[in-house]
């Protein structure tokens, strides 16, 4: 009855929750008097337990500081890889430090929204997190250091805010990362060796990201030569590395990644 009452409140916060279209079956009745499980976005666990939200392009208008996570607990206790998907709506603010107490969620997709401010130290609390998603707002500050800690993040997705600063090494951590996506940001041009376990130059250490499927840097500040350990890459399939300022030959090497299909090299500042 908390889950539904919270979500009740979070519904009466948006700026359009009037509209008669928007969340129409969050009511309370006789049938959900006790769970919201026929709610739209809403999954519930067979004890009636919000477990996942999906609430993906559907014109919500309002902030994640109205929004009552602590009232989730089956997203915060259990190992059940819940999941939270706000993906393409018009929610803005900051992301609330609150986020970071589900620390069973597997997915957080906030990307295409109008979020700002920095990126709460409490999301490295998620170590259940596999994807991670909040591209496409104007997020501002630094890479936070603590995403190093969500060792089974498979898909990280930052691009297209206001970031700036430094690439924190930590990120070569991330073993199991298959897509990283920086591009469109106001990142320096050091990128850190560590990201091999994963100045200006490609390090060499990139060449053991193995697993990556996807790496887009472009649009930052990238100086000197492709590295010839791209490849390594056996799994890359999409390359983009276009407005930096790399000089030099492209690497006869990248012939060799059978599974590349989508490559963008050129447009280099100064080249």
């Amino acid at each position: 009855m908390e889950e539904a009452h919270a979500l009740l409140r979070w519904k009466t916060s948006l700026q359009n929750h009037n509209n008669g279209s928007l969340l129409s079956s969050w009511t309370l009745n006789n049938v959900t008097k006790t769970s919201p499980f026929a709610w739209v976005g809403i999954h519930c666990n067979r004890g009636g337990r919000v477990d996942s939200i999906n609430l993906t392009s559907i014109g919500l208008k309002g902030m994640l500081h109205d929004f009552s996570f602590s009232s989730f607990p089956h997203m915060v206790y259990l190992d059940l890889w819940p999941t939270l998907y706000l993906y393409h709506n018009s929610l803005s603010d900051s992301i609330p430090s609150e986020l970071g107490n589900l620390r069973s969620l597997s997915t957080l997709s906030l990307g295409y929204n109008k979020l700002s401010g920095s990126i709460p130290h409490s999301l490295g609390n998620l170590t259940n997190l596999a994807t991670l998603y909040i591209h496409t707002n104007s997020l501002s500050g630094s890479i936070l250091g603590e995403i190093g800690n969500l060792r089974f993040l498979s898909d990280l997705e930052l691009s297209n805010n206001k970031l700036s600063g430094l690439i924190p090494p930590s990120l070569g951590n991330l073993s199991n990362l298959a897509t990283l996506y920086l591009d469109n940001n106001s990142l320096s041009d050091l990128i850190p060796s560590e990201l091999g376990n994963l100045s200006g130059s490609i390090p060499h250490s990139l060449g053991n990201l193995t697993n990556l499927a996807t790496l887009y840097i472009y649009s930052n500040s990238l100086s000197a030569s492709i590295q010839g350990e791209i490849r390594n890459l056996k799994s890359l399939s999409n390359l983009a590395l276009t407005n930096n300022k790399l000089s030099g030959s492209i690497p006869p090497s990248l012939g060799n990644l059978s599974n590349l299909v989508k490559y963008k090299y050129a447009t280099q500042e100064g080249g």
